[in-house]
């Protein structure tokens, strides 16, 4: 297992990092900046299955921080979950 898994203090704060820098670039459709962060960690663009996943998931988080349905693609915290999440996918943490 990697050194900075899900828990790790760390890790979170660079997700936070990474959810500011993404949407200080401005307003972007959700998938644009999920395909953007794919890009950054994996070096390949998403799926259509991956970007699904991650619209849903960002619903989800949203949701549960009682944001309403038209700022959850603009709240940081969603997307610093979403970078979490990235950072703990077996791709990002293993090299081939």
């Amino acid at each position: 297992m990697s050194p900075f898994h899900l828990p790790d203090p760390f890790v979170a704060q660079q997700a936070g990092v990474w959810a500011r820098r993404v949407l200080s670039e401005g307003k972007k459709p959700a998938e644009q900046r999920i395909a953007q962060m794919y890009e950054e960690a994996f070096a390949r663009p998403p799926t259509d299955a991956e970007v699904a996943e991650g619209k849903a998931f960002l619903s989800q988080m949203g949701e549960l921080y009682g944001l309403n349905a038209d700022h959850r693609a603009d709240d940081e915290r969603v997307w610093a979950d979403y970078g979490h999440v990235l950072f703990n996918v077996k791709e990002f943490i293993f090299v081939k």
